[in-house]
């Protein structure tokens, strides 16, 4: 966890990621709050859902596998690494949805008390499915990734596709709620599933920790043969 957090702070490209994050907050739902007419609409949801509600967590998510290819053969090297790698990323990608959810709770008056619900709904979303969505496909990750370069200068690789299935996931909510008029059953349905997820994973995060032990080796000769990005 120190480790991580050490990282965050102390590379240029993960510091700048974390300020696009906090600027995506602060952007979608301001932009939501400026251009209402004293009630946000429903059509500005999909904006602070997507990103408006884990703009730091989206950022970090989809790059914290290959910032740390430097030293991913000495974290690999402990006995308890795959345990302890998974929660220090979770932990990590958790706080990233504070903000969020803090600037979130500042403009609730100003939502319907359904969409309110839903949102609220979808911020268990991203800590139950979403946060470890990332952590899930992140072993997949087999460019590392240069910490000294800008975070404007990131070269995708088509990285980033593999996580578009949990985007789709928010869009989908959100159009079920839109298009049904159902906003409270579908708050119900997400809520009662990520609550469960979110549990799931306070209880144990083997599925994370063999997945990602199960790659780890195809990540460690990646990162030996391919140029940073």
């Amino acid at each position: 966890m120190a480790l991580e957090l050490r990282q965050v702070v102390r590379t240029r490209r993960l510091r700048g990621l974390v300020l696009l994050g906090f600027t995506m907050v602060v952007y979608f739902h301001g932009f939501a709050l400026l251009s209402s007419d004293g009630t946000i609409e429903a059509a500005d949801l999909f904006g602070i859902a997507l990103f408006g509600l884990g703009g730091p967590a989206f950022a970090l998510g989809t790059w914290m596998f290959g910032v740390w290819a430097r030293y991913a053969e000495g974290l690999f090297a402990r006995p308890n690494a795959p345990d302890d790698i998974v929660w220090a990323k979770l932990t990590v990608l958790w706080a990233g949805l504070l903000p969020g959810s803090l600037v979130l709770a500042g403009v609730l008056p100003w939502f319907r008390v359904s969409h309110a619900a839903l949102l609220g709904a979808i911020l268990l979303c991203w800590a139950g499915v979403i946060v470890p969505g990332f952590v899930y496909l992140g072993p997949h990750f087999r460019k590392p990734v240069d910490t000294a370069a800008s975070a404007f200068t990131m070269n995708a690789n088509f990285h980033g596709l593999r996580f578009v299935p949990l985007i789709l996931l928010l869009i989908a909510v959100l159009l079920g709620a839109l298009l049904l008029d159902a906003w409270w059953e579908v708050t119900a349905v997400v809520a009662v599933v990520c609550a469960g997820a979110l549990l799931g994973l306070v209880w144990t995060v083997q599925p994370l920790t063999r997945k990602l032990r199960r790659h780890r080796h195809d990540m460690l000769q990646g990162f030996r043969e391919n140029e940073p990005i």
